[in-house]
């Protein structure tokens, strides 16, 4: 709801897995004067493959909950919708976005992010985001009317670390709105 409180549906509702990095169709960088190649509109699925293939069991159960990661039951992808889903990613979901607002955190799984080697000194770096739509992201039955559920950012935070030759600080750039 938009004051924070709990979702009263008539149906179960949840959202897309990986809910931090799902909110996101695209993420674009840009170095100086230079935009990166990015895969348009294909980044939840990219990220979702990347958290499924490179976290192990002990990290998909404890770390990656904290972006709403809660592994699906195969072959019950489909059912996501049923009175009693045996999809237990669905509903550990959703009884998260059930409980009103949801604190987030994770890191961006961006190729630049997981370079060894530092940007040079005085490099701009401009990162963009872009939401995904609402169907995506809200699991909802269709005759619930799911255009009434959308996920909405009432704060976000990127952190940055900058390295001197001093000493490393921590620098973060603030959204509110």
């Amino acid at each position: 709801m938009p004051d924070g409180s709990a979702l009263v549906p008539a149906k179960p509702i949840s959202v897309a897995n990986n809910l931090l990095n799902s909110l996101f169709r695209t993420v674009e960088v840009t170095l100086g004067s230079t935009t990166l190649p990015c895969s348009q509109n294909a980044n939840p699925y990219v990220q979702y493959l990347y958290s499924l293939l490179s976290y192990g069991d002990t990290a998909q159960k404890t770390l990656l909950q904290s972006s709403l990661w809660y592994r699906d039951v195969a072959g019950n992808f489909d059912s996501v919708l049923a009175a009693d889903n045996p999809n237990d990613g669905f509903n550990d979901r959703g009884a998260w976005v059930m409980g009103g607002s949801v604190d987030l955190a994770g890191p961006l799984q961006i190729d630049i992010a997981k370079m060894a080697r530092l940007l040079p000194h005085r490099l701009n770096m401009t990162i963009r985001l872009f939401r995904t739509s609402p169907q995506f992201v809200v699991l909802a039955d269709e005759t619930d009317n799911e255009k009434l559920y959308k996920v909405s950012i009432n704060q976000a935070e990127l952190w940055v670390r900058r390295v001197s030759r001093r000493r490393s600080t921590l620098t973060g750039g603030k959204y509110i709105g």
